[in-house]
């Protein structure tokens, strides 16, 4: 079971190692990711080679610049990623990570040469299939971007992360009926998840707004159409009237 640790891991080193893989995995509750870097650091004292745990510690401090944006953190994931990829180049996970810290800095040509790395290791890696997914989208190919997303899902069906990327994918691009049901995916998986719960009612609310808008907007056009179209005595009998200008 160690030797797919990557490195020399011992066995203190990699129950440190899972311990901290359960706290990164709900990244999203305040004090995990603190927890998960006390266990990741004491893993790596513990054995100075095992290249996982460089791997996951570089990915915490990731993930802490992800929710509290500090040069610190991104000098600490780069460090130990560096340090990861040293003593074991044949792990995906620290090109993943790589190219993630990539991205957070706008270095999207650096990001995508990760994340294929990543991917020639270990063609089925979801956590690279899904950083694919983003380098996607910045290329403007959105089907694409799609796909890899939902092929992430697959890959992991149970880990509420991958619906949650797939949310904000269609978020942003204003399908907000399709984030809705991603977000509601992961309340599902994580109940407890304020930021999706948060999300999921700002894609309602956004998605209400914009049929009303489009609404509006036919009822506008109709408006324009029949006035058009009426003749011009009764255009002006209508506005002198008194009755509405236009639609609301």
């Amino acid at each position: 079971m160690l030797r797919a640790t990557g490195g020399r891991g011992s066995p203190a080193a990699y129950e440190l190692y899972l311990k901290a893989l359960g706290l990164m995995q709900r990244y999203d509750k305040p004090g995990n990711l603190d927890q998960a870097v006390t266990a990741l650091n004491d893993a790596v004292e513990t054995d100075r080679k095992f290249a996982l745990g460089y791997s996951s510690l570089g990915e915490a401090y990731r993930l802490k610049n992800q929710v509290d944006p500090n040069p610190r953190w991104i000098e600490q994931a780069s460090a130990m990623l560096e340090r990861a990829v040293q003593l074991d180049d044949r792990s995906p996970a620290p090109y993943v990570s790589l190219g993630r810290l990539h991205s957070s800095l706008a270095k999207h040509d650096l990001a995508l040469q990760e994340f294929q790395k990543a991917l020639a290791i270990n063609p089925r890696d979801s956590e690279a299939i899904k950083g694919m997914a983003g380098a996607y989208v910045r290329m403007g190919r959105i089907q694409d971007a799609e796909d890899s997303y939902k092929r992430a899902i697959a890959l992991k069906p149970g880990y509420w992360d991958g619906y949650n990327s797939l949310g904000f994918f269609y978020y942003n691009q204003k399908r907000y009926a399709d984030a809705i049901q991603q977000f509601e995916r992961v309340i599902q998986l994580t109940p407890d998840n304020a930021a999706a719960t948060a999300i999921s009612e700002d894609s309602f609310k956004t998605s209400a707004t914009s049929r009303k808008r489009k609404r509006s907007s036919r009822n506008r056009l109709r408006w324009r159409r029949a006035m058009w179209h009426m003749p011009t005595s009764a255009r002006y009998t209508r506005c002198r009237s008194g009755m509405p200008s236009r639609p609301r």
